[in-house]
């Protein structure tokens, strides 16, 4: 009997140095440069020892589970095998370091993920991974907001590792772009192989400074025969030829696409980020037809530069910053824009006299230093007109610019880049002017003729001239405006012949004269009537120019 209590005794006993132990292992410390922090074990280890230790107080061969408690590393994350990389265990720390850890990096050890986390001024030196051919590294950026806050894991990135001691050279870890970019095209693929497509891994090369390579966008699918333009334009329809649009990816290992901005005959412009200097911009991407998008940006851009060169005001226009040429396409960087009136007033009026006169105001304006150059837009339409950026309804100061040159011309010039060509069509069909209509010479105050009619149609909210085709578009000025002058008909015999005569499939019929100006615009300021209707002039040497125009009544009697 006393034997048994002697037994039970020290058996208690061994039970309770078995518990002091464990709780001596989780508390232990190591002190390294001044820092205090809490080390750990692999489990495989901690087990292996405490079942060694449990067999020779007891002498008893039983099973044990050990759980982890809530306060320490979750090892079930962190696999090793423990005969072979013992001396990496000890570099793993727990939640409850008190230090503040600046970065924590991933890398493979055999088939298992290692996380080593570093400490302020401590150096990450794990001997016997130098060699191991699948050791790849990521650091990840976290605020510790309080004492058992754990590292936030969420970004990883590709590092750079110094093999003699593993210390990372922050100045090629590209966790802050603007410290870290460029890249030259080597380190690039190096980096992002995996992110690159067959194609891009050689066309990268043609680039002296990588930016940005569209990591995580769902690129296009390169086909070597294809023939739009190896897969990456539209194949067919109405935008034949227009650049496939691809959220986050990359132009030119510069700029990333955010939005696109709108599709036109001439190309698609879209919203980007320009990662070299953190800047938004717009990035015109001229269609792809070869002899047409060539044309059409040599024209914007011979354009472009002469308003940049010669412009008495150049405020009133789009700004141009840099071209490129990418996968084919001729490509324009530009200023970026907000919304165009189109987006807000294509089917509802400006309400406000007030805000219709500074919509008129500054398009007048971008018109009158279009003029001075002798500049015919030639395209000039709600679409093209287009808040300055961040601003709305509501902001003081100038609210517009004009922009969108690609058909842009100088009637007569000498440069043929600049020159009106011959027998081609101008401005939309519902803001024509009549010696577009007739294929009469064009000039700059056919521009004047669109004014009017944007002028009107901002007041209405609906179009002035709703015509299906040139002819009925002929017969619908007539309906509103009267007949043209007699030496203007003599110069039009045809198509006047066909739209004074024209009816609809459902032989409706335009009559000249039905629908007057002042009927359609009724309950319009009168004196922004006198204005629209000296616009909307049959002969443009009669029409009021831009010059005569701010200085007409509506722009100078404000506080009437």
């Amino acid at each position: 009997m006393y034997c048994w209590h002697v037994k039970t005794k020290i058996r208690y006993a061994l039970m309770f140095c078995i518990f002091v132990s464990i709780a001596s292992y989780f508390t232990m410390y190591e002190t390294t440069n001044g820092e205090e922090s809490i080390c750990t074990e692999t489990k495989n280890a901690f087990l292996n020892q405490v079942g060694h230790f449990w067999m020779a107080g007891m002498q008893k061969t039983t099973q044990n589970e050990i759980l982890s408690s809530d306060e320490n590393l979750d090892l079930g994350k962190v696999r090793l095998d423990v005969e072979e990389y013992t001396q990496i265990s000890d570099k793993f720390c727990d939640r409850k370091v008190k230090t503040k850890f600046d970065k924590q990096y991933k890398f493979r050890q055999g088939d298992y993920d290692v996380i080593v986390v570093k400490s302020p001024n401590r150096q990450l030196n794990i001997p016997g991974i130098e060699n191991n051919p699948h050791f790849a590294a990521t650091d990840s950026f976290f605020e510790d907001k309080s004492e058992n806050n754990f590292l936030d894991n969420d970004e990883e990135r590709n590092k750079t590792i110094d093999q003699k001691g593993m210390e990372v050279d922050d100045e090629i870890i590209h966790s802050n772009r603007s410290q870290t970019f460029p890249l030259t095209p080597e380190d690039a693929l190096l980096i992002f192989g995996d992110e690159l497509t067959p194609w891009e891994k050689k066309e990268i090369m043609k680039y002296e400074k990588i930016w940005y390579v569209g990591e995580g966008a769902n690129k296009t699918e390169v086909h070597q025969e294809a023939d739009n333009n190896y897969g990456f334009d539209i194949e067919s329809g109405r935008y034949k030829g227009q650049y496939k649009v691809v959220l986050n990816d990359h132009i030119a290992y510069r700029y990333q696409i955010l939005k696109n901005l709108g599709m036109g005959n001439g190309g698609t412009t879209v919203k980007v980020l320009d990662h070299s200097n953190n800047e938004l911009l717009a990035i015109k991407i001229l269609v792809n037809t070869t002899a047409r998008g060539k044309d059409l940006y040599m024209r914007e851009l011979g354009i472009m530069k002469y308003i940049g060169s010669n412009a008495t005001n150049k405020n009133y226009f789009s700004r141009m910053f840099d071209t490129i040429y990418f996968r084919n396409h001729y490509c324009i960087v530009q200023e970026l824009l907000g919304d165009s009136l189109h987006d807000i007033y294509s089917n509802r009026p400006v309400e406000s006299l007030d805000l219709l006169r500074r919509f008129s105001s500054d398009i007048m304006h971008a018109m009158y230093y279009l003029s001075e150059l002798n500049i015919f837009h030639s395209d000039l339409k709600l679409q093209n007109i287009m808040f300055l950026y961040e601003k709305n309804d509501q902001s003081e100061g100038q609210l517009l610019k004009v922009g969108d040159f690609d058909l842009s011309c100088v009637p007569h010039a000498e440069d043929f880049h600049y020159r009106c060509p011959e027998g081609v069509v101008f401005q939309p069909l519902y803001c024509r002017s009549p010696e577009s209509l007739l294929n009469l010479p064009v000039s700059s105050q056919s521009d004047m003729f669109s004014l009017g009619v944007i002028m009107a149609q901002l007041f209405l909210g609906t179009p002035l001239f709703i015509g299906r085709d040139e002819v009925d578009q002929f017969a619908a000025m007539m309906e509103v405006i009267g007949l043209p002058p007699a030496y203007i008909i003599s110069q039009a015999k045809e198509i006047y012949a066909r739209a004074i005569s024209y009816a609809t499939r459902t032989w409706f019929r335009r009559i000249p004269g039905k629908r007057p100006l002042d009927y359609v615009l009724r309950d319009i300021d009168p004196l922004l009537f006198d204005l629209i209707s000296e616009c909307l002039e049959w002969d443009a040497d009669i029409r009021i120019t831009p010059k005569e125009a701010l200085l007409h009544p509506f722009f100078t009697k404000v506080n009437r």
